[in-house]
């Protein structure tokens, strides 16, 4: 059992020596050794790089530089809930009735009028306005976007921010839609696979434009669209 026990030391003690040769090994190929020990160098005198040396090394993971017209791939990914109820009602009534008694002479002082004596002959004016306007709507829509789109680096902004637009357009049949995605990115939050969460866009803009025939029947006719932007009431 002591035998045994001497034994497990023994080994605990090599390989804790082993370790400190490692490190003393990469840390002299760095900076010049631990303790004295001088730097391994090659036999022209030259450095020996901590890449040669050491079992662990990795090499850092260089941040890309992006210019104009790189591509970057945006993740979209987002849960929109929409709830909307509306009931107006508006009612308005006006009801009017006038004579004008300065109305036949045009005569007197400074050629003020002069009031009719033929009260009869008097013109009238009246009138009567009954508007009335009733709206209800109703709005209940739930979308979901989970898609990745490529897009290009339109312009560097003097802080690294980088500005990037991109589009995807599909086509079945008769349907159809394009899907628009820009806003602004820091280079440091782009992945190395040149990804990126459409969480980390700032002034994220994403517009949907369908077409079709499904889309030409929902859509209001362009007419009524007009009528009801010019109206007053």
């Amino acid at each position: 059992m002591k035998n045994n026990f001497s034994f497990s030391i023994i080994n605990y003690q090599l390989l804790i020596f082993a370790a400190l040769l490692t490190a003393a090994e990469t840390a002299a190929a760095q900076s010049g050794g631990i303790g004295g020990v001088t730097a391994l160098r090659t036999p022209d005198g030259k450095p020996v790089p901590i890449s040669q040396v050491s079992l662990t090394y990795q090499a850092p993971v260089r941040q890309k530089v992006y210019d104009v017209e790189d591509i970057v791939r945006v993740h979209v990914k987002s849960n929109w809930t929409y709830n909307n109820t509306a009931n107006n009602q508006r009612k308005k009534k006006i009801e009017t009735s006038a004579e004008i008694t300065y109305w036949s002479k045009i005569t007197g002082i400074f050629n003020l009028p002069v009031r009719s004596q033929d009260t009869a002959s008097l013109p009238a004016l009246g009138g009567k306005i009954d508007h009335k306007t009733q709206n209800q709507g109703k709005l209940d829509r739930t979308e979901k976007l989970d898609f990745e789109i490529a897009c290009r680096v339109s312009s560097v902004m003097d802080n690294g921010n980088l500005f990037i637009e991109g589009t995807q357009s599909t086509q079945i049949g008769e349907e159809g839609k394009v899907i628009y995605v820009g806003g602004i990115i820091r280079p440091d939050d782009i992945k190395p696979n040149h990804t990126i969460e459409s969480a980390q866009v700032s002034a994220l803009e994403i517009k949907e434009v369908p077409s079709g025939n499904v889309y030409d029947t929902a859509r209001r006719p362009w007419g009524t669209r007009l009528i009801e932007q010019l109206k007053p009431f």
